[in-house]
């Protein structure tokens, strides 16, 4: 009984763990979203390319970057890659925290099973209310970097794509209901760079949001659609 007692105190623990975890990493990100805001970037129209850069290259600025002459770009990089980019890598490297050690435990052969060891579902609820409680540029900051999150290849191979896709439309939606028909153009061609671009909780998003909002023309309607397309080229 004291085993048992003692063993699901260790799955208590280990749990709490977890969430305390996402929530950190979720904090780390909505302060990011909130500093660059009051420089006033935009993630949806602001340093796109570098963004990208730095994620794609796991946080690791290269020499040209690092030297870029502009203050602003370096105060962004630095702001951009060790706020967001770097904690989300510690995030991430947490479910591997046993791997490397003298005696890791099988599964680090095989990288399985970290969807039940890093608490994704909070990280992403705390960016939903984030973002449902952020004012504009703010908003666009968050929505932006979750989308890059959901978009991981690492978090891809590790959980169900329902469950990715569930969430693409739901932070989607959010941000959409306070935003002008450009502004939901301008996003649904972004997602261009997304595999979720398609998915039915995405258009669906997309879809009530043309539905009922008077203001949107029937050429802003079709180029949405366009973008949303299976072959968005046609």
């Amino acid at each position: 009984m004291r085993a048992s007692g003692f063993l699901l105190l260790v799955a208590v623990s280990v749990v709490d763990a977890w969430a305390a975890s996402s929530e950190r990493v979720a904090t780390k990100h909505l302060d990011v979203a909130r500093k660059l805001a009051k420089r006033h970037v935009d993630l949806s129209t602001d340093y796109g390319p570098l963004a990208a850069q730095i994620w794609s290259s796991d946080c690791h600025l290269t020499h040209g970057i690092r030297r870029a002459d502009a203050e602003n770009v370096r105060r962004f990089v630095e702001l951009y890659s060790k706020g967001f980019c770097e904690s989300w890598a510690d995030f991430w490297h947490e479910g591997m925290r046993p791997c490397g050690e003298r005696f890791s435990p099988a599964w680090c052969d095989f990288d399985t099973d970290i969807a039940e060891r890093l608490d994704l579902v909070g990280y992403l609820a705390a960016m939903l209310s984030g973002l449902e409680e952020a004012p504009g540029i703010e908003r666009a900051n968050i929505l932006q970097m979750t989308l890059r999150t959901l978009s991981a290849r690492s978090v891809f191979e590790a959980y169900p794509l329902s469950l990715l896709e569930a969430w693409a439309g739901r932070v989607t939606a959010a941000y959409l209901r306070g935003v002008a028909p450009d502004q939901a153009v301008a996003l649904a061609h972004g997602f261009h760079a997304y595999w979720f671009r398609t998915a039915p909780a995405v258009r669906g998003a997309f879809a009530n949001y043309t539905d009922i909002n008077p203001a949107i023309s029937d050429a802003q309607k079709a180029a949405i659609a366009r973008d949303l397309a299976d072959d968005p080229d046609r």
